[in-house]
Formats: structure tokens, sequence, C-alpha cells
């Protein structure tokens, strides 16, 4: 089962070049399981998108979700 993460402040596309949207506070985010090819930096996580892609989200606005 891949983990389930909230966003616990708003990550926003215009302080993260990388980003092609906004990624509100209270938003629940999977993490992308999978190769990422050291794409993702220390201090990020890989997130599952559409169409099986990942992008980075700041480690320090994500928060991980207990089942």
């Amino acid at each position: 089962m891949s983990e389930k993460y909230i966003v616990i402040k708003d990550i926003l596309a215009k302080e993260h070049h990388w980003l092609g949207k906004d990624y509100p506070k209270g938003q629940i985010v999977t993490r992308f399981i999978g190769a990422t090819y050291g794409c993702i930096s220390p201090r990020g996580i890989a997130i599952l998108e559409e169409g099986g892609v990942f992008i980075e989200l700041p480690k320090d606005s994500l928060q991980l979700l207990k089942e």
C-alpha cells in the first residue's frame, strides 16, 4: 500500500519552479513507489501524479498520514 501524505502548508508553483500547479494545505497526496533515477533531492519526496508520473514536493510541507 502506498503511503499517503497531507499537505500541511501551501506549496505554490510560483515558489517552486518545477511545479505546474499549486498544492493547497489539506490536500492528500500519494508517495510514488518506483525508480526516480536520482531526480528527487534529499529535501523532497516523490509524489504520484496523474498518468503515473512523479513530482517532487518538499518534505517540510508534508506530514505522513497514519492509517
